[in-house]
């Protein structure tokens, strides 16, 4: 038996989302997205999720890549990412801190807020 499959035709440009943690490598492949990657700048999505644990020095150079993003055409910007608890609220509903094991820190503070992102994106 034979199986085929229909294929909607997909009538939206995509976007390219791309995650910054103010950290040396995500902004290296920001900077690739935006200079060298060859992607339509209008199409690029920036989102910093905000632990609501950051140092200071963070939110400082988070405004100096928000610049170059700026100046680079991207029309939105970064957004910015606000989990439904911060990092010290998280911790206290847990009763510890994240560790190696227990990576709660990881998956509700940064990845839960960038999958609610997505899916508003597709809304």
């Amino acid at each position: 038996m034979i199986h085929t499959q229909t294929v909607l035709p997909y009538t939206r440009e995509p976007l390219y989302q791309v995650g910054i943690s103010t950290g040396k490598d995500s902004t290296a492949a920001l900077l690739w997205a935006l200079f060298k990657s060859g992607l339509p700048r209008h199409r690029i999505r920036v989102t910093f999720s905000d632990t609501g644990n950051e140092d200071p020095l963070t939110y400082q150079h988070l405004e100096v890549i928000r610049k170059i993003v700026e100046d680079a055409g991207v029309p939105f910007g970064i957004e910015t990412l606000i989990p439904a608890l911060q990092f010290f609220d998280l911790c206290f509903k847990k009763g510890r801190f994240p560790s190696r094991v227990a990576q709660f820190c990881s998956i509700e503070l940064k990845i839960e807020p960038l999958k609610r992102w997505i899916e508003r994106q597709w809304a």
